[in-house]
Order: C-alpha cells, then sequence, then structure tokens
C-alpha cells in the first residue's frame, strides 16, 4: 500500500493579503486550498500587468477631448508619464513636474540611445515618452493613456506588443471641416491641408484595434472608456 503525503491546507486568502494586499485578491479564490499552490498564486496574480492605450485620429476630431474625459472617469486605472521636451519652460512650468525640461542635446543623446517609447519633433521642437517610464507604469498595473496621430501610433503599434490603438473617426468629413472652422485656429489654407490629410487618414483606420466615431463627445467618451475597461481586463505577461 502507497501512503499518500498529507498536504497541509491554510487559510489561503489570508496568506495571499499579507503578500499582495488585499484589494488585489481576486474575489474567486477558494478561502482553504493546498499551501503549496499558494506561490503559484500570488506569481500569477503578481505578472498582471498595466496596458498602454494609444488614442489616434485626425487634426481637429477631439482626440485630446476623449482622452481627457476617460483620464477624468478612470483616474485610478491610469498613471501620468511626463513627457520630455526641448521647448523651454512656460510661466509657471516646473520641471519634472509638468515636463522633462531637456536640451536638443539632451534629447538627442536619449534618442540615439532608443530610450524613447514614441517620440515626434513638432515646430523644431522634440516630445517623447521615455520607455523606462512607460514600463515602470506598466509594471506597477497601471495603465498609461497616449494622445498621437496616426503615423506615430502605427510605429507605436509595430514595435510594442499588447499595446491597443483606438482611432477616433469624425461622423463625416464636412463635420470635421465645421470643427476645424470654428475653433478659429487656422486659415482657410491650412484647413484644406488638414482636411487633405484627414482624408488619408481615415482610409487607414482600418490598421487601428478599435475605430470610435465622435459624433457626441460623451457618446465617444463612454465607448472610449468600456473599451478600455474591457481590455483592461486581459492579464498581461
Amino acid at each position: 500500500m502507497v501512503l499518500k503525503k498529507k498536504v497541509k491546507k491554510v487559510n489561503c486568502k489570508k496568506k495571499i493579503e499579507n503578500k499582495i494586499g488585499q484589494k488585489n485578491i481576486p474575489k474567486n479564490i477558494p478561502k482553504n486550498i493546498p499551501k503549496n499552490v499558494i506561490k503559484n498564486v500570488t506569481k500569477n496574480i503578481a505578472k498582471k500587468k498595466g496596458r498602454v492605450f494609444v488614442i489616434t485620429g485626425p487634426s481637429g476630431v477631439g482626440k485630446t477631448s476623449v482622452a481627457v474625459g476617460v483620464m477624468k472617469d478612470l483616474k485610478s486605472k491610469f498613471k501620468r508619464v511626463i513627457t520630455c521636451t526641448t521647448r523651454a519652460p512656460r510661466v509657471g512650468e516646473k520641471n519634472d513636474v509638468d515636463y522633462h525640461f531637456l536640451s536638443k542635446s539632451e534629447f538627442e543623446k536619449l534618442l540615439k540611445n532608443n530610450a524613447f517609447f514614441e517620440w515626434a519633433k513638432v515646430y523644431d521642437n522634440y516630445y517623447g515618452s521615455l520607455k523606462k517610464e512607460i514600463n515602470a507604469v506598466v509594471n506597477s498595473g497601471k495603465n498609461v493613456l497616449l494622445v498621437t496621430d496616426n503615423q506615430g501610433a502605427i510605429s507605436i503599434q509595430e514595435k510594442n506588443k499588447g499595446v491597443v490603438t483606438i482611432f477616433i473617426k469624425p461622423p463625416t468629413i464636412d463635420d470635421l471641416r465645421a470643427r476645424l472652422e470654428k475653433r478659429g485656429k487656422d486659415t482657410p489654407e491650412v484647413i484644406d491641408k488638414r482636411i487633405s490629410l484627414a482624408t488619408n487618414e481615415i482610409k487607414q483606420m482600418g490598421l487601428f484595434n478599435f475605430v470610435v466615431v465622435n459624433d457626441v463627445l460623451s457618446d465617444a467618451i463612454v465607448e472610449t472608456k468600456n473599451i478600455i475597461l474591457n481590455r483592461s481586463k486581459k492579464v498581461q505577461s
């Protein structure tokens, strides 16, 4: 007769709580399971990471407004990543609070060392988010939300596994023109250029994971928020 060693059962939830904190314990874990299972359970829970979400779309479509609305409603699920820039600080801005203010040579050195998760040059100034800072947020279990143009989103998507891209689309191209004219920031010539670019960008929307039509801003925020909540449930390894 073969005698089987009796495996001691313990209060699993209490043990896991001591390791990872009460708020991180899944509701479906039974109170008592074999002690040798606890290590694997806590290891798997600890592997859960946040995600990088990228909102993109044509100029004037309202992607920044959607992002602000999402961040307001899901603040606890996100952590802000401070952007690096070579532009001069504006009145009241603080280094390492509002931006990481860098010299052009400092930024280009980081660029050469492939230190950026994403970057762009706008009106002779560099902007970019550091890989190490984004990775630190994701590894902590929080999400990161980036807003960029189509090319930036495509580049991020190609180079980084697990990124979720959301394309914000206007109801029609005429609606987009009306929005650009209403905000009064551009000349008619610039608006024509933006509309031409937007027409091509809309043709690329199939390259992204999700498409949200921004007809009514509050509805677009809710739809985008639901996408993020759903995709946040997926465990990153």
